[in-house]
């Protein structure tokens, strides 16, 4: 029993010298590396930094935030109103035939790539339809499906901070903090 006490003790001792050892050697490399509450306000000053900077790049560029969507929506409603037109039309000339019966059709070029859009649009829309549907969590039944949808970014709770992380994807880190976010993790 004495003899585990001892190559216990011994053991020990050799493991904190080796530990000094190699802080040693870490020090001799870095003075800073053990300063995890320096690397840290770096790192919170940093983050500071790039947002300030981000909404100066906003301010100057006069982008205001949500007007891709809206622009989207306005294009989606204008399809539909194309639509709801185009039903008019077809209405209309079904009346027209019955009433003077078959007329000679001239069907434009234009005409033609318009019914092409509307098509495509409506196929566009029904995809998108589709795999809504396919991903909504509420027809999940597992807790996995869930997460998945948090890591994909579909759940709407999560979708700030995905665009945070694609906004963040655009802004490359400097050596300095890539070394002291590696820092900070040990």
């Amino acid at each position: 029993d004495a003899l585990k006490k001892l190559s216990s003790d011994k053991h020990k001792e050799l493991m904190r010298k080796r530990a000094e050892k190699e802080m040693k050697k870490a020090l001799a490399q870095d003075a800073t590396i053990f300063d995890y509450d320096g690397a840290l306000d770096g790192i919170h000053k940093e983050r500071e930094e790039m947002e300030v900077n981000k909404k100066a790049a906003q301010k100057e560029r006069g982008e205001v935030r949500y007007v891709h969507q809206l622009l989207e929506k306005t294009k989606e409603r204008k399809k539909e109103d194309e639509k709801l037109f185009e039903k008019r039309m077809v209405k209309e000339l079904e009346a027209e035939k019955e009433e003077f019966g078959e007329t000679e059709k001239f069907v434009t070029a234009a005409y033609k790539r318009q019914l092409l859009a509307t098509k495509a649009f409506e196929e566009e829309q029904k995809r998108l339809d589709e795999l809504k549907e396919r991903d909504d969590v509420r027809n999940k039944d597992s807790m996995a499906d869930f997460y998945s949808s948090m890591l994909k970014g579909t759940n709407k709770a999560s979708g700030a901070i995905v665009r945070a992380a694609e906004l963040s994807k655009e802004k490359v880190p400097s050596k300095e903090m890539l070394a002291r976010m590696t820092l900070g993790d040990l």
